[in-house]
């Protein structure tokens, strides 16, 4: 027996101790996606060198055993189990050997404690995925030593520090997931005249500052750039046209991890967020463009280069100071049918939103909170002003209604505490307040008669 298959099967008990020493030499387990409950065990005597072991969606719960560290694995992966502890006491021990590990997949735990600096041990490691747990502290220098990492992703925990600039000129990693953590400062510069292979790039939800600088624009092979939910600022960069996959002078490919019997693995994965809802893509991952700049405080006019990403799918630039017209070019590109999402709501812009038959068919939230007019807005005024312009006049006009409505309320305030109040708390003076009342009242009278005379 070298492979065995029994994931999805609806196992829900511990695995008995017999079932170890049942076979020996299994070069692909896969139990995945059963309810399998008890800690994980130590004895791997079944596996064969440079296995697949796939134990992922199960109740596994305790720490990863140190023993682990011992199997020569290609593959393992204990994703969305219950797993606890630190992963020191499985990266850290000095190995006997060169491990072979390639993919490290532990994500959907409950693990705690810091990313260790031990990975030197771990040279052959291509893909990490720690998403969706509890680690914290920074990014360890020791991760630049891994020359053969391709994704690395870290995904909704409580990282912080500032970003270190080796993950984004490093030569292999083609996708860094930092989303979601508390990372602090700017955005590394890129080394000039390096090119890199990134293709995904997500530091969504953290606390990022500063401007996006010409350099980012090195990155010609990426696809997804997810910047949204920080405090960056500035004007956006005109060199958008140097992202060749978003442009569409070159075509996306996928890139297969491992080729094992009932189980092909595609390079990394990632929760992207689209349409307001968060999908998770894995095979078809390297299909999806993206760009993602919602909720910073950009400023200044959106670039006509932007509007030349004619093989983007996503794009979401609300929530910023954006300024001025939308580009006209944007009417005009030829494959603008690819664009699947456009948001530009919540900025500052203004005139009519330019003709075409892609424009047209979003919804209207893509346009709100501006000042823009056209379909699939309200129609512009025959001066080719939006209908909003006077609105803002019907706005003053009410404002100075209800200046004068509080300037009569403050007048009537005014005269009851000078008038009316001074007679009510004094007896003298409400006296000769009604004698001269009197005194008048008697004179207009005897006039009145007077004249009846």
């Amino acid at each position: 027996m070298t492979k065995l298959d029994i994931g999805n099967a609806g196992i829900s008990n511990i695995i008995p101790s017999w079932f170890w020493s049942l076979y020996s030499g299994v070069e692909f387990l896969n139990m995945s996606h059963n309810s399998i409950r008890g800690t994980l065990f130590e004895d791997l005597s079944i596996l064969a060198p440079a296995a697949v072991l796939d134990l992922s969606n199960n109740r596994f719960e305790g720490p990863l055993p140190a023993k682990f560290n011992e199997a020569d694995f290609v593959v393992l992966d204990v994703s969305s189990n219950h797993l606890s502890g630190s992963l020191e006491q499985f990266l850290c021990p000095r190995l006997k050997r060169d491990t072979q590990l390639q993919v490290l997949g532990l994500a959907n735990n409950n693990l705690s404690g810091v990313i260790p600096d031990c990975w030197m041990n771990w040279q052959d490691l291509s893909d990490i995925d720690f998403e969706n747990n509890n680690l914290s502290g920074g990014i360890p220098q020791s991760i630049e030593s891994l020359s053969s990492l391709q994704s690395f992703n870290t995904q909704n925990n409580h990282l912080s520090g500032k970003l270190p600039a080796f993950l984004l000129n490093s030569k292999s990693l083609q996708i860094i997931e930092l989303a979601e953590n508390k990372f602090t400062g700017s955005i590394p510069t890129l080394i000039e005249g390096e090119e890199t292979n990134l293709k995904l790039l997500s530091l969504r939800s953290n606390m990022l500052t500063g401007e996006i600088l010409y350099e980012l624009c090195h990155l010609s092979s990426i696809q997804i750039l997810d910047l949204a939910h920080n405090n960056l600022s500035g004007t956006l960069p005109t060199c958008f046209y140097n992202f060749s996959i978003m442009s569409g002078r070159q075509q996306p490919s996928p890139i297969v991890v491992y080729d094992a019997p009932f189980q092909l693995r595609f390079l990394g994965r990632a929760s992207l967020v689209t349409k307001g809802r968060v999908f998770e893509h894995s095979s078809i991952l390297y299909l999806v463009t993206m760009l993602d700049l919602s909720f910073n405080k950009f400023s200044g006019t959106i670039p006509k280069e932007l509007v030349g990403l004619s093989s983007l799918r996503w794009l979401n630039l609300s929530g910023n100071h954006l300024t001025g017209i939308i580009p006209e070019d944007i009417g005009k590109m030829k494959l603008l049918t690819y664009l699947n999402w456009l948001n530009l709501s919540s900025n500052k812009l203004t005139g009519e939103i330019p003709t075409s038959a892609q424009l047209q068919g979003f919804n209207e939230s893509s346009f709100m909170s501006n000042t823009l007019c056209g379909p699939p807005l309200a129609a512009c005024n025959k001066k080719g002003i939006s209908p909003d312009s006077s609105v803002g006049e019907e706005q003053t006009d009410d404002e100075r209604n209800w200046g004068f409505i509080i300037s009569i309320v403050l007048g009537f305030i005014v005269g009851f505490w000078v008038v009316v109040a001074p007679l009510l708390a004094s007896k003298v003076w409400r006296s000769s307040y009604l004698t001269f009342l009197s005194n008048v009242w008697l004179k207009i009278y005897l006039a009145c008669h007077r004249n009846s005379f």
